[in-house]
């Protein structure tokens, strides 16, 4: 199969599997409230942990904010910061921007309870460039979004796209690896919408692209799971946060690239 070939399956694959955009409701398998822990550090921003608490399972599955834990970022060259909570369970950190090739670690304390979790943040991999293309399957035609980056040789990497369309984050997940492309161009599709309500001329293209860890990477492809699942109970995705609460923490780079439909 040719690389252009099976970048036509990818393509049809993803089509069927993240155009359905919808809230995911985690299933908490217990009658016990779960914390959830979701939070970055990055090479462009300050650090962000946002912290919620899940319901009982026979009530509404709606997430508050925990405004009153302890949050300290640390890493492995012994700097280390306590990040201040802003409302709504978000906790921001000073200007400090995180460094590839640094390991960081996140300590969470609520009450009595201590959740952990550690990410390296990787060597950023070049985001090439960024383009539209109008792709036929049986007579309808999509304006699909790539994009181009070269995966360097010898290296395991893992990369995520977030895609924004005029301002709005799309909740669609776009996770991938070099398994199968290690040390080649790359070309990404990150499909919008649908054949009849896609994008359209004017519309305003961001896409971010980050290098993550395999930890978040798995979390992520678990999460495309369990969204797409039908199960009753659908399995939750795969935290790497220590100590029982849900969500990932992740130390990744971060480059975007911007256009507009035409």
């Amino acid at each position: 199969m040719s690389y252009k070939v099976y970048l036509l399956f990818v393509i049809m694959t993803v089509l069927s599997m993240a155009s359905c955009e919808k809230i995911v409701n985690i299933d908490l398998n217990s009658s016990s409230p779960k914390y959830v822990i979701e939070g970055s550090v990055t090479n462009t921003s300050s650090h962000q942990i946002k912290i919620t608490q899940s319901k009982n399972f026979d009530e509404e599955n709606e997430f508050e904010g925990v405004d009153h834990a302890e949050v300290i970022i640390s890493d492995d060259e012994d700097n280390s910061e306590i990040l201040m909570p802003v409302g709504s369970g978000m906790y921001q950190g000073d200007d400090d921007y995180g460094r590839p090739g640094r390991t960081y670690t996140l300590t969470v304390n609520i009450n009595e309870e201590t959740f952990t979790s550690s990410s390296r943040m990787p060597e950023p991999v070049n985001f090439d460039s960024l383009y539209t293309e109008d792709v036929t399957f049986f007579g309808e035609t999509l304006k699909l979004i790539n994009a181009l980056y070269s995966d360097p040789k010898g290296i395991e990497n893992y990369y995520r796209h977030v895609l924004y369309v005029n301002g709005e984050k799309s909740n669609s997940i776009f996770v991938s690896s070099d398994a199968f492309f290690e040390g080649k161009d790359m070309e990404r599709p990150l499909p919008y919408g649908d054949f009849e309500d896609g994008l359209v001329e004017g519309d305003q293209v961001l896409v971010e692209m980050q290098s993550i860890d395999k930890q978040v990477y798995e979390y992520f492809a678990t999460l495309i799971k369990t969204i797409n699942r039908s199960e009753a109970s659908p399995a939750n995705p795969a935290s790497n946060i220590n100590g029982g609460a849900l969500g990932y923490f992740s130390a990744h780079t971060v480059q975007v690239k911007e256009l507009v439909i035409e």
